[in-house]
């Protein structure tokens, strides 16, 4: 494909993406494991233990006080964990708020765990997928003020018995419990070792109660609160709220705030899910277990941004970079007149270029050979007539940027002595793993990446939506792609999977690849769409090669 008509085609189809943004959005989930991911817990076990996915792993032993991990959680996400327990309108038993936590619940240090909950600069993300079981109108600051039943409700606590690693409370607070609070609210407490006076210090945003993120019964939620890592800096807290919704396109700041001091260094607290860590079997006080479901729980070690949480903001982030009528941001104001006729220019324009797409490969596509219809007829039968891939020669792509600046592993990309940063502990592929460096001509497309980018060979196959495996063989590695019915579904590459294996094969300059009969994959690792997920590599590649040409 010429460099003109691979520049024109993909700004084409992001036009297309944006035109489908504007109408139906797309969550992101479950999540997949990145550099920054320090603890994931998918919550998609019957029972425990529940493994952790995140680079710093606490396998969670303990539910306990009717604490389960089979019910269903938001469409999409299989389990989630059920923290309910008695119900809100519990008044008897000492103990009796459920909890998910990674020791059981004792007074002292027997439950507590060491691990890291920021980043090396002090910034931090935590957040998770949550559905409100209680009544958010009823006023709890006027209920159940004994028997040890506060009304605050928890979701991630790092607290403990001790004060020496006491850390942080993210919860929830119902009306009436905290202040006379008029709503509900999310609240974030840096217990900072909470030795020294003032040294505790608070942070909330209220929730909303009207539009459409407003807090209501048996609905989902993402909840998260982001930390930048700069003490005392403006905004340097900012709290979201956001209904489950196919078509929001990110999250919504419901606050911000000033955190005075990074959270303490080096605690080893009582680990607790929809529960706070100082409740036990014996205590009377305090319960907090949340009334509710709870799931997809992540701790990172950077303030997430808001194309980087459960909503994918790229229609946004296309609008930024496209300068066509159809990148205006959805809350543009109001149609003018000629508007709907714009956007049909720009569809027609889009289709048209796809088809002389569809048309150049035909002309360029070699004839193949008897023998060479006769294997391809045996395998998949391939949208490009079993020819060989024979293009003009492109410019090799840059290799992608990492997805941001604290880097806990680098993968060379082959051919290349610059190292790219990615999502995934990759280490070295193993000596056995290693294919030959001439990929396998036994089916119908191939060609050499310093000819043919996988741009190309990738648009191609998810335009014909066809069902086949791109193979990516170099001296030194081996990857592949899975793409089913035109929709990339799984990458791999070494020890790593999913979007962040599919982004190193994408940076590739050198090797060769190979387009295979499609079989199923162990797992689908990347739901993102096949036009979101190449406007996304490509515009980290550039980011790189931008960032490569100004130093």
């Amino acid at each position: 494909m010429t460099l003109w008509l691979r520049r024109l085609l993909l700004p084409a189809a992001a036009c297309t993406g944006l035109l489908a943004g504007r109408l139906q959005a797309e969550i992101r989930g479950p999540y997949q494991q990145d550099k920054d991911t320090l603890h994931l817990w998918h919550m998609d076990g019957s029972q425990v233990p529940l493994p952790d996915f995140g680079l710093d792993p606490i396998t969670l032993t303990a539910a306990r006080n009717g604490a389960t991990l089979n019910a269903a959680s938001y469409s999409g996400f299989g389990n989630a964990l059920s923290t309910y327990g008695g119900g809100p309108d519990v008044t008897t038993e000492a103990g009796r708020g459920a909890y998910l936590s990674g020791k059981p619940l004792v007074n002292g240090l027997a439950d507590n765990v060491s691990m890291t909950y920021a980043g090396t600069d002090g910034a931090f993300t935590f957040e998770a997928l949550v559905r409100v079981d209680f009544d958010p109108t009823v006023n709890y600051g006027l209920r159940f003020i004994d028997h040890g039943l506060e009304r605050f409700m928890q979701i991630v606590n790092l607290d403990a018995d001790e004060p020496s690693n006491r850390t942080c409370q993210f919860r929830l607070i119902p009306i009436g419990v905290q202040d006379r609070n008029g709503s509900p609210q999310v609240e974030f407490i840096n217990l900072n070792r909470d030795g020294k006076e003032g040294a505790i210090q608070s942070l909330v945003a209220n929730i909303p109660t009207t539009g459409n993120d407003a807090i209501a019964i048996h609905n989902w939620y993402h909840v998260a609160v982001t930390y930048n890592g700069k003490p005392g800096a403006t905004d340097n807290v900012k709290f979201y709220w956001t209904k489950l919704d196919a078509a929001r396109t990110a999250p919504n700041l419901i606050g911000t705030g000033n955190m005075i001091r990074n959270l303490p260094k080096d605690c080893t607290p009582d680990l607790a899910i929809g529960q706070t860590g100082r409740q036990s079997a014996v205590n009377t006080f305090p319960n907090q277990n949340f009334v509710g479901l709870i799931d997809e729980v992540r701790i990172s070690s950077i303030a997430r941004s808001t194309t980087d949480m459960i909503f994918y903001g790229h229609p946004a982030a296309i609008a930024s970079t496209t300068p066509t009528p159809a990148a205006a941001p959805a809350t543009a104001s109001p149609k003018k007149a000629g508007g709907d006729q714009s956007m049909l220019w720009v569809m027609i324009g889009g289709g048209v270029v796809i088809a002389g797409v569809l048309v150049w490969v035909a002309m360029n596509f070699r004839k193949p050979s008897a023998g060479a219809k006769a294997k391809a007829q045996r395998g998949r039968a391939p949208a490009t007539n079993g020819s060989a891939l024979i293009l003009p020669g492109n410019k090799a792509p840059t290799p992608a940027a990492s997805r941001n600046n604290t880097v806990t592993q680098s993968l060379p990309i082959p051919g290349s002595a610059t190292p790219m940063t990615n999502g995934t502990p990759l280490g070295s592929v193993a000596p056995d793993s290693v294919k030959p460096a001439s990929a396998p001509k036994e089916t119908g497309v191939y060609g050499n990446l310093q000819k043919v980018s996988l741009l190309d060979v990738i648009q191609l196959e998810c335009l014909n939506k066809t069902s086949s495996i791109i193979e990516v063989v170099h001296e030194t590695s081996h990857g592949q792609i899975f793409i089913e019915q035109g929709e990339i579904i799984h990458a791999t590459i070494g020890g790593a999977g999913g979007e962040d294996a599919f982004l190193v094969l994408f940076a590739m300059s050198h090797g060769e690849f190979s387009v295979k009969p499609f079989t199923m994959p162990p797992s689908r690792t990347i739901n993102t769409t096949w036009m979101n997920l190449l406007m996304e590599a490509t515009m980290l590649r550039d980011k790189r090669a931008n960032s490569t040409t100004s130093n």
